[in-house]
C-alpha cells in the first residue's frame, strides 16, 4: 500500500491538507472493471493505490497507468467529459477523491503545480487520463 505522502502529486503539500483524504475514500475494483467510461462526466478524480489501469480512447489501448499515478486529473480540471476509459488489470485499490476535495487540494499552490505538471506531461506523451 502506498503512503500519500510519498507521491509525487503531493510533494510539498501541507500534511494538514492531506487529512482530506479519508481512509473510506479507497476503493477496491476487480480485474476488468472500469474506473470510468469514455464521454462520462468527471466527478472525481483517482490515485493508484495498488495494481495498474489501462486507459482506452474508443477502444483502443493508449497507457497503462501503475501504482501512484493519478487517473482523470484532466476531465476534472477542465470540467468536460472524460476523454479516455480507465479499465482495471487485475486487482486495483484507488484513492477517489470527490471534486469537492479537489477544489480544497486545489487551493495550495504545491498541489495545483504537481497536478499541472501530471497534466502537462501526459499530454506531451499523449496519454491523456480524462
Amino acid at each position: 500500500m502506498t503512503d500519500l505522502a510519498t507521491l509525487p502529486i503531493f510533494s510539498g503539500v501541507d500534511t494538514g491538507l492531506l487529512g482530506l483524504i479519508t481512509p473510506d475514500m479507497v476503493k477496491r475494483y476487480g480485474d476488468g472493471e472500469a474506473l470510468y467510461l469514455q464521454d462520462s462526466a468527471p466527478t472525481e478524480l483517482f490515485i493508484l493505490q495498488t495494481g495498474q489501469v489501462r486507459l482506452e480512447r474508443d477502444g483502443k489501448e493508449i497507457a497503462t497507468l501503475q501504482t501512484g499515478e493519478v487517473i482523470g486529473e484532466q476531465a476534472v480540471l477542465e470540467g468536460k467529459p472524460r476523454s479516455v476509459t480507465a479499465i482495471c488489470e487485475g486487482e486495483v485499490s484507488v484513492w477517489v477523491l470527490p471534486v469537492e476535495a479537489i477544489s480544497e487540494l486545489i487551493s495550495n499552490t504545491a498541489f495545483r503545480n504537481n497536478l499541472r505538471n501530471v497534466t502537462e506531461d501526459r499530454i506531451r506523451g499523449g496519454a491523456q487520463s480524462g
